[in-house]
């Protein structure tokens, strides 16, 4: 059965007894996962995802698989490998030194990206979300979890039929259930060749899915990973479209194909799904066009096979949808055993088993039952479906421990038995089941059932299909009898066959058979022996009939066929049945077990005997045999039947067929009688039987001679092995002695790996002691070795030996890196440079060639002193001058008497002199005149005092022109005390004079405006304490501006404490907004628009006041009481003349120049039957009868054009249900004061009733 896709009916699909695999994740989701659920997120990566599954001797095969990734591939890589709990991971190390992106190891909430490979830390479990990696704890209660499903199941469900999987080495059964997830979705699976593999078990159980869509070492998967990304079809985004009309042709030939192969039609599935799986196919194959696929297909017997697969993936797992399976375990099969008696047996059928852990779910459920409540009802369930390999597998019963995840602890204890690393379905449970190759389109179906499961099979077929399927499913079913559908499958329009028994999870019951079987239910072309179907007699009928009365005669003729024609059927030379025809139940039954197709299996037990001899005779002698009363059945339900053979030949094919013919007998009297005599039949059956069992008596004693000279083969065999045995134990001994060399050349070698760890140990200490960073490269530029102070300098880890350097990425700028040590390299010439850090330390960089031992250069030494100190004391001076001569503020030192020594850029563009012709001399050339000489006095008599100064001075320029200076001057000391230098740091305040001249002029400006406004206005700080009032507020709030200002307007007027102005005033303050709104104030008996804004500054108060700067409101207010009497007047006027409109008993409408309807009625909506908004979207033209269309025109234009004021005609109308009805309009101008036309009203009444219909109009 497959996995629950969560589609609708009307989702396009394609199956035939398993879900066809669903693809992205169109998500959330439908079936068909391909449209995505993916692209709703926009975190949701555009790239492929490939996820690499490992575990035992995984290494290795990452080892290869990375070492030949390119840096650009375009794809992300996560890898999920079984890692140990107790000790720390290096594989992130590891694998950085064999590949060229960046290997991390992975975080939680860590957006993946392209190119970058990401490795699950130990003791985790890793899923995806959005195109995230999600990290939670391994629950060590827990039974053993399976880290790569649950990683590959999270992966498809992210990015759909962008998600990779690739499983690799190991033991277990881990990545079965993911891969089949990843295949659901539309993604691609990788598998590793079970011979490359140092343990197979993981690849060889993912292969056993039959899923795989590569099979390659680990070195070539990259390469073949890179053709099938940069294919077109490959990440093409699934479409629901329909194949291109141009591609049907090509379809059908492989449909053509896949039915001579498997015997399955794949032409009634929906086609776009069947669409999606070719192109996934022809991605994998790396065949661009269909036409070019197909001709690889019909040569190509394997890829249809795989074709087959792909369309058929047996998805499905133990108790799928637990709740559901909790509807069977407590309503349904206790129904099903209170309907039985005691001994009668409970047959249960599923279609579509896949691999049949669902069929073994029900066992389950029916055994226990059995168990608890003492029931001894034989339990049987048909398993059916028609792939021959699923059902082989399904049949072994074994299954890898990671798919019994969904098992009870119970139930796995007491229904599985384990066998190796796999475990299989107890025996009791197997006998419960049989599993059968049928094909539930076209095969009969079994008969009298109980239970019929079918999940997921109905969404992916048209509507024919599903017809033939519930047709089947009615026939097969007891009255009242359960069928079991996938979570979003429905019945539909088969009501008429089953009741719904529970809406949710989709389980019906049976109306009882309400409709017979298709007559081609049993068509021979659906039997697994292709025999050539012969002409029936409809089609003789009908032969040479034109086309177009074909249909209606066949079916004539099919009714009397079925009628008035006996119960019948057509079986070849060997027996077995092609055609059947009438009802032959009373004949022929089908039996538990594989579908057998043989008559004499069918027919009851009775007929057996009768009908093997009376086929035997009309085969040898070519003439029909007849045998009458033949009695069946017991007591008073015995009958009698006659039996017809007679041998034909088909005319098409010229095969040998027989025509069979029951005819019930109503008397019940009499004995069986024959036209040929019975015994002699039944002599010559006996010789018959006589002469097999001769043959196999001779059959048996050769094969006793066969096993008498095969045991004596076994004993020499015996012999030849106990020969091999003693040359072994000889061997042995040889290798002993090797053995015990090896241990004595080991224990030499460890004596001089001692002596090396000691040197080793030197070395590392004497590398660890030193400050200087080294780093030691080989001749290729490979780290060797590296201090841990030169860690810090090159982002160095124990992980990067080995590695290239030009791999690393160190932490200063030095893009010649590479290119000088090549350099040291082939000249043998030490450099030197200075290098800043990203930290902001300065290096001195060394780089010396490496000399052996033979003064041969074979490598390089990068050697890093910190120079921070001294390159800091020097980039300190040179900071501090160019920062003084830099700054924006004007900066002059002098010595102790007032003598200029130094003065700085901005000094110069200010005064306009340059140094050279300040210097030496005092600021007394800047004076202006207009300062006191008292003030130059105190400023001297500040400084002497060891104090600074800070003032204002009026300055003047070199070119004349006057300029305020905002000056601090500072005396700087020697280490005694003494005043030896005055240093003077002032700003160019002119501007800044001039800008607080005119705020000052603004304000008051402001005032006199605030003061003269026709509105009320005030203003309040963030306490709500009055700061302003203007004349027009004072008479307005009926206060003097003694009594408001510094008073809280709260205190001042209590009755604003409960009305909406507080609360909307209060949100502005917060807000920093500002808000209009309208208010009653009760206690006034006053209505007041207000205008409130947040103002951060208040101007309307001089600049030294307190409360200058402060923060509060700003407030309008005016007095609308009046106003608003009119408004509310005026609204109640509007309110009776559009309630007037609306319920007139005629029609009225409003209509611009152009004919649209402006304003209609609800009389007029009923009238032309349709509603306001499609209404609103025509024109009077469009209701009008072409007959009346003239002259309404000609006279609204002449309304329009001011030639009329107004008109009236009775013309007709055409309602939207198609009716013409009789009406009577009158049509008003409305104009402006200017006689410009505005818009029409019309008045519309029907007149009398409907003049014709639709087809009448």
């Amino acid at each position: 059965m497959a996995e629950e896709p969560q589609e609708s009916q009307t989702e396009e699909g394609v199956g035939v007894q398993r879900t066809v695999g669903t693809e992205s994740h169109d998500t959330a989701s439908a079936a068909e996962s391909e449209a995505v659920p993916p692209d709703a997120s926009p975190d949701v990566p555009g790239f492929p995802v490939v996820g690499l599954g490992a575990s035992a001797g995984g290494f290795e095969a990452l080892e290869l698989f990375f070492r030949n990734v390119p840096k650009d591939s375009g794809m992300a890589y996560v890898v999920v490998q079984h890692l140990s709990s107790d000790n720390r991971s290096l594989m992130a190390e590891l694998l950085s030194k064999k590949s060229a992106i960046p290997v991390v190891q992975a975080e939680d909430g860590l957006q993946v990206q392209q190119d970058t490979a990401y490795l699950i830390p130990p003791r985790k479990l890793l899923t995806m979300f959005n195109g995230r990696l999600s990290l939670s704890d391994k629950d060590p209660g827990r039974p053993p979890s399976y880290p790569i499903d649950i990683f590959f199941h999270s992966l498809a469900q992210s990015v759909g039929h962008k998600a990779v999987a690739v499983v690799l080495s190991g033991t277990g059964s881990d990545g079965v259930r993911g891969i089949r997830t990843i295949k659901e979705h539309g993604g691609l699976v990788m598998v590793q060749a079970v011979q490359s593999a140092d343990f197979e078990a993981m690849p060889a159980n993912a292969l056993g899915t039959g899923l795989a869509d590569y099979v390659l070492p680990p070195e070539e998967m990259p390469a073949q990973l890179a053709r099938y990304a940069a294919h077109p079809h490959s990440l093409k985004q699934p479409e629901s479209a329909a194949p291109r009309e141009a591609d049907r042709n090509l379809l059908d030939k492989i449909f053509q194909l896949l039915l001579t192969r498997s015997g399955v039609d794949f032409s009634q599935y929906k086609p776009n799904t069947i669409m999606r799986r070719i192109e996934r196919r022809l991605a994998v194959m790396q065949i661009e066009k269909l036409a070019d696929y197909v001709d690889y297909v019909s040569q190509n017997t394997g890829e249809q096979d795989q074709l087959s697969k792909d369309f058929l993936i047996g998805v499905t797992r133990f108790f799928r949808d637990p709740e559901a399976y909790e509807i069977i375990r407590k309503r349904v099969i206790p129904e099903i055993f209170d309907a039985k008696g005691p001994e009668e047996p409970v047959r249960v059928w599923v279609a579509g088993c896949a691999t049949g852990e669902e069929a073994y779910s029900l066992a389950m459920l029916f055994q226990e039952y059995k168990t608890t409540h003492s029931r001894h009802n034989e339990v049987k369930i048909f398993a059916t479906d028609v792939d021959a390999d699923s059902l082989d597998f399904a049949g072994a019963a074994l299954y890898p421990e990671s798919v019994l995840e969904d098992v009870a602890r119970d139930q796995l204890q007491g229904y599985f038995i384990r066998k190796g690393d796999r475990c299989q379905v107890v025996n009791d449970l197997r006998e419960m089941v049989i599993f059968a190759q049928h094909n539930v389109f076209r095969d009969p179906p079994f008969n009298r059932i109980d239970l019929i499961t079918c999940r997921n099979l109905l969404i992916y077929l048209q509507e024919p299909l599903q017809k033939r399927v519930f047709q089947h499913f009615n026939f097969g079913l007891n009255a009242n009898g359960f069928l079991f559908l996938g979570a979003s499958e429905s019945i539909g329009s088969f009501t008429n066959l089953f009741n719904t028994y529970d809406s949710r999870w989709k389980i019906f019951r049976s109306r009882g058979k309400q409709v017979s079987l298709p007559s081609e239910t049993f068509a021979a072309s659906t039997m697994r022996r292709k025999v050539p179907k012969p002409v029936s007699a409809c089609e003789a009928f009908v032969a040479d009939v034109p086309e177009s009365q074909r249909e209606s005669l066949a079916s004539i003729h099919s009714y009397l066929f079925e009628q008035y024609v006996p119960a019948s059927c057509v079986v070849d030379a060997n027996l077995e049945v092609v055609h059947l025809s009438g009802d032959v139940s009373d004949y022929l039954q089908l039996k538990a077990g594989d579908i057998n197709l043989k008559l004499t299996t069918l027919v009851r037990q009775e007929l057996a005997v009768p009908l093997e001899t009376g086929l035997n005779k009309a085969l040898r002698e070519r003439r029909m045999v007849r045998y009458d009363r033949i009695p069946l059945g017991e007591g008073e339900e015995q009958f009698r039947v006659t039996v017809s053979m007679k041998p034909f030949a088909d005319e098409r094919t010229g095969t040998l067929l027989f025509l069979v013919v029951f005819q019930r007998l109503e008397s019940k009297g009499g004995s069986v009688q024959a036209t040929d005599d019975e015994e002699d039949c039944s002599s010559s059956r006996m010789q018959d039987l006589e002469h097999e069992l001769n043959f196999t008596k001779e059959n048996l004693q050769a094969v006793i001679e066969e096993l008498e000279t095969t045991n004596e083969e076994l004993q020499a065999t015996n012999e030849e092995l106990l020969s091999s045995n003693e040359e072994l134990q000889s061997s042995n001994e040889e290798l002993q002695s090797v053995n015990e060399e090896l241990v004595t050349v080991n224990s030499e070698y460890q004596s001089k790996i001692h002596e090396l760890t000691v040197l080793n140990n030197d070395m590392d200490n004497l590398l660890a002691s030193t400050d200087i960073g080294t780093v030691f490269l080989d001749g290729d530029l490979t780290i060797r070795r590296f201090t841990p102070a030169a860690s810090g300098v090159m982002n160095l880890l124990e992980s990067d030996l080995g590695r290239p350097l030009s791999h690393l990425a160190h932490n200063f700028s030095y893009d010649a890196l590479m290119d000088d040590c090549r350099r040291v390299l082939s000249t043998s010439q030490p450099m030197d440079k200075e290098l800043q850090l990203k930290d902001g330390t300065w290096h001195l960089l060394r780089i010396q060639p490496y000399r052996d031992e033979t003064e041969a250069v074979s490598g390089v030494v990068l050697s890093f002193v910190d120079i921070t100190a001294l390159k800091q004391n020097s980039m300190e001076l040179t900071k501090l001058s160019k920062a003084v001569e830099l700054s924006p503020s004007i900066i002059s030192i002098t010595d102790s008497k007032g003598v200029i020594e130094y003065v700085n850029r901005r000094f110069q563009e200010v005064t306009g002199y340059p140094a050279d012709e300040v210097i030496g001399r005092t600021h007394t050339l800047l004076r202006s005149g207009e300062m006191d000489d008292e003030d130059y006095a105190g400023l001297w008599q500040t400084l002497a005092a060891g104090r600074k100064w800070e003032g204002l001075f009026l300055n003047v320029r070199k070119d004349g022109r006057r300029y305020y200076e905002h000056a601090t001057i500072i005396p700087v000391q020697d280490d005694d005390g003494n005043e030896v230098h005055y240093l003077k740091i002032a700003e160019d305040v002119t501007e800044r004079k001039k800008s607080h001249d005119m705020l000052e002029y603004s304000r008051r400006r402001l005032l006199e405006i605030l003061e003269n406004t026709t509105d009320s206005f005030f203003e309040v700080d963030r306490l709500w304490r009055f700061t302003f009032v203007n004349e027009k507020a004072v008479q307005k709030l009926g206060k003097s501006r003694r009594d408001l200002l510094g008073r809280e307007l709260w205190s001042v007027f209590p009755e604003l404490l409960g009305t909406e102005a507080r609360t909307r005033m209060e949100h502005v303050l917060e807000s920093r907004g500002e808000d209009s709104f309208e208010v009653f104030i009760p206690e006034w008996n006053r209505w007041l628009e207000l205008h409130v804004f947040f103002h951060s500054h208040s101007y309307l108060q001089n600049a030294g006041d307190d409360g200058a700067l402060s923060k509060g409101l700003s407030v309008f207010f005016r007095d609308i009481t009046g106003s608003k009497d009119s408004r509310q007047v005026l609204e109640r006027s509007e309110k009776r003349y559009r309630d007037t409109v609306r319920h007139a008993p005629v029609g009225i409408v409003q209509i611009d120049s152009g004919g649209r309807f402006l304003l209609v009625n609800e009389s007029f909506c009923e009238l032309t039957g349709f509603t306001r908004e499609e209404l609103g979207r025509a024109t009077f033209h469009d209701l009008t009868v072409p007959e009346d269309i003239g002259q309404n025109i000609r006279l609204f234009r002449e309304l329009v054009a001011g030639k009329l004021e107004r008109y009236s005609m009775q013309k007709h109308y055409e309602r939207k249900d198609g009716d013409v009805i009789v009406v009577q309009i009158s049509v008003s101008a409305v104009r402006d004061d200017e006689g410009a036309f505005q818009y029409a009203v019309g008045v519309v009444d029907r007149c009398g009733d409907v003049v014709a219909g639709r087809d009448g109009a």
